[in-house]
């Protein structure tokens, strides 16, 4: 199943990136977003439009929740049972265990690297 999503990856067309998006801190005032040179916290996605040469930003949101999530590499061998995370945005968290505990897969369950049973 690995090797299938690897090999379907390397036959997509290459995104390009031309720089027109940047991830920028920000303010909020107002119910504006203005790009800060100082660590506020707030980020927004910097897109910079050619065709008028306006720049907006567009606020980066959104909660990471697992609700009762199990997961295994394979169907016979579930190694994850019930993991339950809600983590705000801003919020740090720490993930602390013995090796094999399962420290680097949540991990890689949280940035998609493997599909959520």
């Amino acid at each position: 199943a690995g090797a299938d999503r690897i090999f379907k990856l390397l036959d997509q067309e290459p995104e390009v990136d031309e720089g027109y998006v940047q991830l920028v801190n920000v303010t909020e005032q107002d119910g504006q977003i203005k790009e800060s040179e100082k660590q506020t916290g707030l980020w927004a996605w910097k897109h910079y439009h050619q065709d008028d040469g306006t720049t907006t930003y567009r606020k980066l949101e959104g909660d990471v929740v697992f609700d009762d999530v199990d997961f295994g590499y394979n169907d016979e061998k579930i190694i994850l049972h019930n993991i339950k995370i809600y983590a705000k945005p801003g919020q740090k968290i720490a993930f602390v265990g013995a090796t094999g505990a399962g420290k680097t897969t949540i991990t890689n369950l949280i940035n998609r690297f493997y599909d959520i049973q």
